[in-house]
């Protein structure tokens, strides 16, 4: 058609961002009954050029990332202990499939760390960062956590500087001539060094939490993908990445950690 309108790239963009706005507004309506089987999205997916196998492990990644548990903890308001789970597709995770999972560990965390076996328990620690994994009736999961005792003590230090400056003010305040003025000063400081530093520690405190929350869902879906495939060819690559990696870590000059728990962290032997 000669006459027919062509759009630009602003235009097109503008239409196609207006038609998935109403795609998902659509979608958000749909009630429970009204969603697509495994086989629809597969016939779906044939259709672009997608295999039905590649569908059914992309839908069963979703489905056990809606089943993922993620936690956080606080210490004094700021945060300080970030938590994983996540169940694993099959009824095994391999011993190949474990040893490519510590590669991995060994590589986001920049830590050798240690490596523990008791049956179909499998432990990697790093002070006190654990990542087990464990048998459950469906098969087993992958449950990862960590605790900074970093930032305990950083809230630690900001309560106890305010508290020390605190009663230092109260006493000057009660020998000083004139009550009001210093007293009224000296709490001001002292509060405001306080609160400057705990601002400072939970500052901290966030951005941790966020990049360990960040990691362990990288991870998460590594160690479904893994579990997923279970190729010959996969089971011999770990062992190599393995031995490469040890040697890399051997040669390094020291080792990260998250440092050692107050009150110390309870493992599974």
């Amino acid at each position: 058609m000669p006459n027919e309108h062509r759009y630009n790239q602003q235009e097109i963009a503008a239409i196609f961002e207006r038609a998935a706005q109403t795609q998902a507004e659509r979608q958000e309506k749909t009630r429970p009954g009204e969603g697509l089987t495994l086989a629809e999205l597969q016939q779906a997916g044939q259709e672009v050029g997608l295999s039905p196998e590649a569908v059914a492990a992309a839908a069963q990644s979703v489905l056990l990332e809606q089943r993922a548990s993620t936690a956080a903890g606080t210490y004094g308001g700021v945060p300080h202990r970030v938590a994983r789970t996540v169940d694993l597709p099959g009824t095994s995770f391999s011993e190949a499939d474990w040893e490519l999972l510590v590669v991995d560990l060994r590589e986001t965390f920049q830590a050798k760390g240690e490596t523990q076996r008791d049956g179909s328990f499998r432990q990697w620690t790093n002070g006190n960062l654990q990542v087990l994994i464990e048998p459950t009736d469906t098969g087993s999961q992958l449950r990862m956590q960590t605790t900074s005792a970093k930032v305990i003590e950083n809230v630690m230090v900001s309560w106890m500087v305010g508290g020390t400056a605190a009663f230092l003010a109260t006493l000057f305040a009660i020998n000083a001539n004139d009550v009001s003025w210093v007293f009224g000063m000296m709490l001001v400081l002292s509060f405001g060094l306080g609160l400057a530093l705990w601002m400072r520690a939970h500052r901290k405190g966030v951005r941790w939490s966020a990049e360990r929350a960040e990691q362990m869902a990288r991870l998460a879906d590594r160690a479904v993908a893994l579990a997923a495939d279970d190729t010959q060819e996969r089971r011999a690559a770990a062992r190599a990445a393995e031995r490469s990696l040890q040697l890399d870590l051997d040669a390094s000059a020291g080792v990260a950690s998250e440092g050692t728990h107050p009150v110390g962290t309870r493992t599974r032997a």
